[in-house]
């Protein structure tokens, strides 16, 4: 069987070198996988398949023949381009539903495949194959479209050249032009990338809800429901489980000496149960010790049963909290939300981070030295979360999920610094100002389709909350993100002034 990465790969440059051969294969997938029975038009010279002032039903890819884009100025047409078998066009109007911003006119009898906004997100969203395909079609139209008006620009450069310093007038004029080509381009681009996002978030939203409002329920249910426990311990096994709601320590190198003391105290337990014993406060270890002693070891682990379904609850309502923050994200960058700006203690915002992503922690020895009484900053909880996520998965992905991160605070004056590092290849000096720009990624080089958005994003809200972030290198050789952000503290002239607000 064909390796996915590989045909992804070998597809993504067939529509770069033979995009009518790629849309034969497009469609020929589509068919096999019964997803329906493509709509292929046959059209005539002269025919006008899109109108400009109007809106389309449909996204258009053009099979066989020659169609050419006209603007309207002044009353007169205006070619724009033409399109050659494999390329699309009326992508914007069929994304952002506005109205179409060239005519489409038949140079050539063409064949034209029409897909509906159904079927394109059946395509999206469906079949992983097809979902692929579909990504990779619309990225290598855009690839065309901007390689095109890179050629426009460069002729533009050329003619202006040419042009005696007295004809001033048309240079303004080439210029205005290529400036309309290059925001042709850009709101093309964001309105398509602003409708995905929008539909994204609110197929998200719901079940998101649903999910919380059950955590929530379960919260204040499960407790009452302890009550009911006909045991005589049933008090002990309710305090277990609320440990486990309120737990807020991770399992990292450094519980590996608590882990060894408490296994020479408790030889009669397993390591599993060891390991739930590392997160237990001293209370809960004089309870344990208790029940040990007594050698009431079944109701030992029905108190550690009781607690670890305390942690996965918590872990829930986490996970849950970080899928609305997410939504929050996603409709404020489609323009659909407003943010919500706090007081808030960076550490609890990087310990649920750490929680949510154990799994990719795993194997990774991460060493936390960050202060519990960390002075307030203000910001966005949900987008700081979105930081620490992009920072530490990028840690991860850079040590293949093996190796070490240090996460540190220190504390000034005026700001809250935290340091995330790890022992990875490091960045080189010339890159470290280059891995902040939008789609700069090293994925593709190992076939993963990365945007490269990460890191873009992540100072981009850092510095709408007034901090700074920068990379050095770390203690252990690697990469270290140094995020700092100002301290917001209550002096008497703030309180003034947040009063007046009001």
């Amino acid at each position: 069987m064909q390796n996915p990465l590989f045909r992804q790969a070998r597809f993504f440059l067939l529509w770069q070198t033979d995009p009518a051969g790629a849309l034969h294969e497009f469609i020929y997938e589509i068919r096999k996988k019964g997803l329906f029975e493509p709509d292929i038009v046959e059209y005539n010279q002269g025919d006008i398949v899109l109108k400009e002032g109007e809106k389309t039903k449909f996204l258009f890819i053009l099979m066989d023949g020659c169609v050419r884009l006209y603007k309207q100025e002044e009353g007169a047409s205006i070619p724009v381009t033409d399109i050659e078998p494999g390329g699309l066009f009326g992508v914007m109007s069929f994304f952002s539903n506005k109205h179409a911003l060239t005519t489409a006119v038949v140079d050539k009898e063409a064949k034209i495949f029409r897909l509906n906004k159904q079927q394109v997100e059946h395509i999206l969203t469906g079949d992983m194959t097809l979902s692929t395909m579909g990504r990779q079609m619309l990225t290598a139209n855009l690839m065309d479209r901007y390689a095109h008006v890179i050629q426009l620009n460069v002729q533009l450069k050329k003619m202006n050249h040419e042009i005696d310093l007295e004809h001033s007038k048309l240079q303004e004029a080439m210029r205005e032009l290529k400036s309309a080509h290059n925001r042709l381009v850009h709101q093309e681009k964001m309105a398509t990338l602003g409708q995905l996002v929008a539909g994204v978030a609110h197929e998200i939203n719901n079940p998101a809800a649903a999910l919380e409002n059950a955590v929530s329920y379960l919260a204040d249910l499960l407790p009452e429901l302890f009550k009911n426990d006909t045991s005589k311990t049933h008090q002990t096994r309710q305090r277990f489980f609320i440990r486990g709601v309120d737990s807020r320590k991770i399992q990292t190198s450094s519980s590996r000496d608590s882990e060894r003391l408490l296994r020479s105290v408790y030889p009669s337990l397993k390591s599993s149960e060891i390991r739930k014993l590392v997160l237990l406060d001293d209370d809960g270890l004089d309870e344990i010790s208790k029940l040990y002693k007594a050698k009431k070891l079944d109701e030992l682990r029905i108190c550690l049963d009781y607690m670890e379904a305390g942690m996965h609850l918590r872990l829930i309502r986490i996970t849950t909290e970080r899928i609305g923050g997410l939504v929050k994200s996603l409709k404020r960058y489609s323009r659909q939300g407003s943010s919500e700006v706090l007081a808030i203690n960076l550490r609890e915002g990087i310990m649920d981070t750490l929680h949510v992503l154990g799994n990719r922690l795993k194997d990774i020895k991460v060493h936390l030295d960050v202060d519990e009484t960390l002075p307030d900053v203000k910001a966005d909880p949900a987008e700081m979360n979105q930081v620490w996520t992009n920072i530490v998965v990028n840690a991860c992905d850079i040590l293949n999920d093996k190796g070490h991160i240090d996460i540190i605070s220190e504390v000034t004056s005026k700001a809250v610094i935290i340091r995330i590092g790890d022992d990875g290849p490091g960045v080189p000096e010339e890159l470290r100002e280059t891995i902040f720009k939008p789609s700069f990624t090293t994925r593709n080089s190992s076939g993963n389709y990365g945007l490269g958005l990460g890191l873009s994003i992540s100072r981009e809200l850092i510095m709408k909350h007034g901090g700074t972030i920068e990379v050095i290198s770390s203690r252990y050789g690697g990469a270290e993100f140094v995020i700092t952000m100002p301290r917001y503290e209550l002096t008497p002239n703030r309180i003034m002034s947040e009063i007046s607000v009001y």
